[in-house]
């Protein structure tokens, strides 16, 4: 039998993750399409940090730590590994002669050892961006290294301070230099991870009118001028105002949080974006690769990112029903079996 599932944790995943796409495509389309960018980044990755520490339990021992580190590897480095193997794949088809190319596969490794959402370069040799995979290795290294930190430290207000050095430490890093496996990144965010345990205490939780307020305010501190592109982009590591941006996004993660919680009660209509929110690494993975050529030549129909927008969202979620009725859809016939 499945567990109980927190509704409105599924439904605050399913609006973030197309807002993900959403942001993702508008890039270059005036200020409006800043403006929308930088609303989306200032929480949407921090938000899905957050929220995968809210249904978590940290371990009580080694084992239990070791037996959810085996366990996220499965759920997190898998998706990963089909994303990079799909992007060589793609090299391939368009260039065979790769495939006996070493100078390509030490490119290849190096991209897979910084695991970088954008290009970087090491000891003067440029390393190619990993793209949105990133994330599953950010997500997988950060959360079992909080585990592991609750796990040796115990009490809350050491827990804490250490999450909060980290982080300094981290973004320190990420503007003097890129660490393998986006480590800088996985300490930057750490205290992201404090805060979503938190969340499950009635006091670090706002009303969706004052987490709004607050959000859009810091936002506005911290990013004042949306065609600078000042806002908070994790993959980049750009955080500005530091930690105000890291405020901002905590309270946009309420704000959206909170907003999700209201729209639980509105029933049955919800259905489709519970289950967008439920499955919403799948449909992350079909994300992450529908900007290659055979998939983007469908979605991206017009001059205006706003209009491509549309086109992508519809595109990715029709791919992700598809995807999950056929995997549903086999999984019910080998039970029945």
């Amino acid at each position: 039998m499945e567990k109980d599932r927190i509704k409105w944790i599924d439904i605050a995943k399913g609006i973030t993750i197309i807002l993900v796409i959403i942001g993702h495509t508008v890039r270059t389309g005036g200020l409006a399409c800043s403006i929308i960018r930088g609303v989306i980044f200032s929480f949407h990755m921090p938000l899905f940090f957050m929220l995968s520490c809210y249904t978590y339990r940290c371990s009580s021992d080694i084992s239990e730590f070791i037996r959810k580190v085996k366990r996220a590897a499965f759920h997190l480095l898998i998706p990963a590994g089909f994303v990079f193997a799909v992007h060589i794949a793609n090299d391939l088809i368009n260039s065979f002669d790769l495939i006996s190319d070493l100078g390509y596969w030490k490119t290849q490794f190096y991209t897979l050892v910084f695991s970088s959402g954008m290009q970087t370069s090491f000891a003067g040799f440029d390393v190619p961006a990993m793209g949105m995979a990133w994330f599953f290795i950010a997500l997988f290294i950060g959360r079992s290294l909080y585990d592991y930190i609750h796990l040796i430290l115990e009490k809350d207000n050491l827990i804490l301070i250490a999450c909060m050095i980290l982080s300094c430490v981290g973004v320190c890093f990420g503007y003097a230099i890129w660490l393998p496996f986006s480590l800088d990144i996985v300490l930057a965010i750490m205290p992201l991870f404090y805060l979503g345990e938190k969340m499950r205490e009635e006091k670090y939780t706002q009303s969706v009118i004052k987490a709004f307020v607050i959000w859009i305010v810091l936002l506005l501190i911290t990013s004042p001028d949306f065609r600078e592109w000042s806002y908070l982009e994790l993959a980049v590591r750009r955080y500005p105002l530091y930690p105000i941006c890291f405020i901002a996004a905590v309270f946009g993660t309420y704000f959206v949080c909170n907003i999700s919680k209201h729209i639980v009660k509105i029933g049955k209509i919800v259905s489709p974006l519970l289950f967008i929110g439920k499955y919403s690494l799948f449909l992350f993975v079909i994300h992450a690769i529908d900007f290659y050529p055979i998939f983007s030549d469908i979605w991206r129909r017009s001059d205006s990112e706003l209009i491509n927008c549309v086109f992508r969202v519809c595109f990715d979620l029709v791919v992700f029903f598809i995807f999950m009725m056929c995997k549903l859809g086999l999984k019910k016939a080998v039970k029945k079996n």
